[in-house]
């Protein structure tokens, strides 16, 4: 028996990469709700053993169709079916959707969507949510693990112990990746959250001038 029978993570994946749409998922960091632009990622993880048929009959109907995958993504924020979504994470479901309604509980046992967007959050390099769920847990809303990564945020603050570094702020550059608590109820406003946090950076600490 081969190493992959024992391995629960080993099985084949269909991979999309910075699938690139302009779609409406709130407001972007102008305050303005319209389109924005976006990149969609995909790992749809099959089961076990659904590629053997394709392997044997070497024709690709038996395998997924990566073409259509990824048209139907794209009509979800182009032509008469495109939509508005409340937030990233609506897209990511709506991907999710997609992608189980094309593939079915037969071939498909998960899959990890992550939106990126450069646009949602002022200052920072780029903003990404990524959920990942099961075929049996994505009619349950709300299970999906979701991971949200906000990257090269750029604050300027008062950091270090010599005088001049208590006397000028820095350009200091974080990234922040926040794991949701599943089930936790409402969406988190993570443009809201980075303001915060810049504006508690603009602070000097009290106790900085002090030996």
């Amino acid at each position: 028996m081969s190493p992959q029978a024992h391995d629960p993570v080993a099985h084949d994946t269909v991979f999309i990469d910075s699938l690139s749409i302009s779609s409406t998922i709130g407001r972007d960091w102008w305050g303005r709700t319209r389109p924005q632009p976006l990149f969609v990622t995909l790992h749809l993880h099959l089961q076990p053993g659904y590629l053997d048929k394709a392997g044997a009959s070497d024709d690709v109907r038996d395998s997924v169709h990566y073409g259509q995958l990824c048209k139907s993504i794209m009509s979800l924020a182009y032509g008469p079916d495109a939509q508005e979504f409340d937030g990233p994470r609506d897209l990511a479901r709506a991907v999710v959707k997609t992608a189980f309604a094309l593939t079915g509980a037969f071939a498909a046992q998960r899959a990890v969507v992550a939106v990126k967007s450069e646009k949602l959050v002022p200052l920072a390099g780029e903003f990404t949510l990524e959920i990942s769920t099961s075929y049996a847990q994505e009619i349950i809303e709300g299970t999906e693990s979701v991971r949200v990564t906000i990257k090269d945020l750029v604050l300027f603050t008062i950091i270090g112990v010599n005088t001049p570094e208590r006397e000028a702020k820095q350009r200091v550059v974080i990234s922040i990746i926040v794991h949701e608590k599943a089930g936790h109820g409402s969406a988190v406003d993570y443009a809201a959250l980075s303001a915060l946090i810049a504006n508690v950076a603009v602070y000097p600490c009290h106790y900085c001038n002090q030996s």
